[in-house]
Parts: C-alpha cells; sequence; structure tokens
C-alpha cells in the first residue's frame, strides 16, 4: 500500500502536469467530487478517493499545496477542492458546499482572464459546476429543506459562469471563443431551474444562446452532448408551452444524438417525446415498452389507437401521480381527443353510412364513459374533432345527424 504522504504528492504532482499541459479532461477529474461513484464500489478510482480523504483528515495539506503546485490562478482551486472532497466523504454536504463554491469561483476566475486563452480549463469549470449544483442538492436534502436554500444560492453562483460566457466578444468561431461553454454552463442553470421551479428564467437563457451571435450557426464547434442536452430542456419547455412541433423537433434531435448505450438518457427524452408524438396523432410502437420500459404509455398508446375511452381513463387515473411528476399528464389528457376520433372512426367503419345519429354517438359514449353524458358535450366534442380537422364533416340539429 502507498504511503498516505505518497498519495498528496502524486495527486499534486498529476495536477501539475495537468495544467502544464492544459489538459482540461484531466485536470477535471483531479477536481471532481467522487458523486457519480457508489460508495460500496471496490473500484480503483474510488479506492484513490478515500485514500486521498484518509491522507487530508491527517495532514496540514494546505502547507504541502501551496509549496508543491505551480504558481497559477488555473491552481489556485486545488485546496478549496481538497477540502470540499475531505467533508463530502465525512458526510458534511454543507462543508462540501462551501469549500466548492470557493473551488468554483477559483477557476471561474481564471477563465474570465483576458491575458490569455483559457478555453482549455472548460472541462474543469462544467465538472466543477455540476458538481456544486449536485452538493447543494445533497446538502438540502441533509437538512430537509423544502425551500432548497443551498441549492437557490448556487443558482447565484453560477450564474455569473454564464455572464462571463454570454460577455464575451469574440466570435464563437474563433479560438479561445468563451462561448465554447455556452451550452455547457445553460444546462447546469436549466437543471436548477427545473429543481426548483422557476422555469419562467429559462426563457432569457434561450435569447442568449439563440439570439444575435451565430451559435446555432455553428453547432459542430459544441460538444454534441451539449447541445442534445440543451435541445432536451428547450423541447421541455415548448411542450409546456404547447408548442408541440417545436417540442417534438427539439425532443427528436434530442434523442437522434443520444447514444443508444445511454438508455436511462433515451427513456428521460421519450417520457417527454412520446406523449407529444400522440397528442400529433403518432402512436408508440411496441419498442417503447419492451426495449424503454415505458409500458404505461404503450397502454394508452393501444388504448387510444383502438378508441377504448374506458381503458384510457382508467390507465390516466391509474398512473396520474407518475404522469404529474414527469410533467406530461396535462399532454395525455389532450390525446383523449385522438381517442374519441378513432371511436367515432370505428363506429362510422360499422354503420358504413356518411349520416350517423348522434343518439348512436351518445350511446356509445355513454357506454364507453360509465357516466351519463348529455347531447351537449357530444356535439362539443364532435365540434373539437372538426375544427382540429381530425374528422370531415357537420352537424344538423334539424336532422340530428
Amino acid at each position: 500500500k502507498k504511503n498516505m504522504a505518497d498519495v498528496l504528492l502524486a495527486y499534486l504532482t498529476t495536477v501539475n502536469q495537468s495544467i502544464a499541459a492544459r489538459h482540461g479532461s484531466n485536470y477535471s477529474k483531479l477536481l471532481s467530487l467522487p458523486i457519480d461513484i457508489n460508495k460500496n464500489s471496490q473500484s480503483q478510482s474510488h479506492q484513490q478517493f478515500q485514500r486521498l480523504a484518509e491522507k487530508l483528515k491527517r495532514t496540514d495539506y494546505s502547507r504541502t499545496c501551496e509549496s508543491m503546485l505551480i504558481k497559477s490562478s488555473a491552481s489556485s482551486a486545488v485546496i478549496h477542492s481538497l477540502a470540499a472532497l475531505a467533508a463530502y466523504v465525512d458526510g458534511d454536504y454543507a462543508g462540501a458546499y462551501r469549500h466548492q463554491n470557493l473551488s468554483y469561483n477559483a477557476i471561474l476566475d481564471y477563465f474570465a482572464s483576458k491575458d490569455e486563452i483559457t478555453t482549455w480549463i472548460i472541462p474543469v469549470l462544467v465538472r466543477v459546476s455540476n458538481d456544486l449544483r449536485v452538493v447543494a442538492e445533497m446538502a438540502d436534502e441533509k437538512d430537509e429543506d423544502i425551500n432548497n436554500k443551498y441549492l437557490r444560492e448556487s443558482l447565484g453562483v453560477l450564474t455569473k459562469g454564464f455572464t462571463v460566457v454570454a460577455k464575451d466578444r469574440s466570435p464563437v468561431n474563433q479560438p479561445g471563443s468563451k462561448k465554447l461553454a455556452i451550452f455547457a454552463v445553460t444546462n447546469v442553470l436549466f437543471k436548477i431551474y427545473f429543481r426548483v421551479n422557476t422555469l419562467q428564467l429559462c426563457g432569457k437563457l434561450i435569447n442568449v444562446v439563440e439570439g444575435p451571435g451565430g451559435i446555432m450557426d455553428n453547432l459542430q464547434l459544441f460538444p454534441i452532448c451539449d447541445v442534445a442536452m440543451y435541445k432536451y430542456y428547450v423541447g421541455r419547455l415548448k411542450m409546456f408551452e404547447d408548442k408541440y412541433e417545436d417540442a417534438r423537433e427539439c425532443l427528436r434531435f434530442s434523442l437522434k444524438y443520444c447514444p443508444k448505450e445511454f438508455l436511462k438518457n433515451r427513456q428521460r427524452i421519450l417520457c417527454s417525446l412520446v406523449p407529444i408524438e400522440m397528442c400529433l396523432g403518432i402512436l408508440p410502437s411496441q419498442q417503447i415498452s419492451s426495449v424503454y420500459g415505458l409500458h404505461e404509455l404503450y397502454s394508452l398508446g393501444e388504448a387510444t389507437k383502438k378508441g377504448d375511452l374506458r381503458r384510457f381513463n382508467s390507465l390516466l387515473l391509474q398512473h396520474q401521480s407518475n404522469f404529474v411528476k414527469l410533467g406530461v399528464f396535462l399532454v395525455l389528457e389532450q390525446v383523449k381527443i385522438i381517442a374519441y376520433r378513432n371511436l367515432f372512426k370505428r363506429l362510422y367503419l360499422l354503420t358504413n353510412s356518411t349520416r350517423l345519429n348522434l343518439q348512436a354517438f351518445l350511446s356509445v359514449l355513454r357506454e364507453q364513459c360509465d357516466e351519463e353524458m348529455e347531447l351537449d358535450e357530444l356535439e362539443c366534442i364532435l365540434a373539437n374533432l372538426i375544427f382540429q380537422n381530425k374528422i370531415k364533416g357537420y352537424i344538423s340539429h334539424q336532422k340530428h345527424f
């Protein structure tokens, strides 16, 4: 086993090498918290974090850092990052948040510098930003704070990073442009806005990203994972605004560029995309259930296809809490109009007549809905179907057709 002193010295040596080589990806791993690692894991990464955390508890590591680290503003975050790691491993998430906050500000100060090209540190900025967000959530959960004190505080801190990126005047296709971080920093803020339910603030970010500046014309310059995540959140926002065509376009883009091995991410995208497509008349295939486990949405699609209103209403009521949690309940309620159309289509095929008595419709609906429906309600449903071009026809009050 390595001596504890050797663990810290090896860590700091690797930090120096990463900074000297301006290797952002390596440096981001060194400053990250072990959030994505299972605490019971015996992986090499987990063991390294554990050994380093043990060393931090037993020594005054700040002196060692000051004497060993390269004298650069890029390295000033290391001490704070180590303190955050020690607090995190001890379960002191509030303390980890405070130190991670200092680490983020140190990285942002370096990134904002105009004296040199600092875009190499973007992976570090993104990782430290996400760790700050997650540890803020953990601190709130531990304190059982329903007002999300730490998460809301982190929002103000992380917004400074977005401001630095947005105010950079250099063209996005110019080497060294800080705008290359625009999607990554926007996505972190999106995650917090959705968590604390302040979606009205998302519009300001979208206006900056999609406004003048040529960002949307140069998507090939950005990591496709960041663009796909951005499109996912914009798609969900469009869904809440009932702009289903725009939402479908964004979510389809997100699904297209989400690797197939990331099953949970694809499932999350489909949880919004499938209800939207159902609203637009495209019902889900068996794959939605067999591959992605979205059995409830597939069953709703089957009930809609058959015009089985009783089954549709039952499924919607049974899984209401889950659909509300996913933010798609109101969208799925609008799918019912498609179920009505398919039910009336079946009635038309059975009668094989272009003149259908309203009483026939009414009898079918009363049987399907298990409730007393009035003629006025039926006429309202038919009028909406005609208005939305889902069926062709007209209502004749004189002949009751």
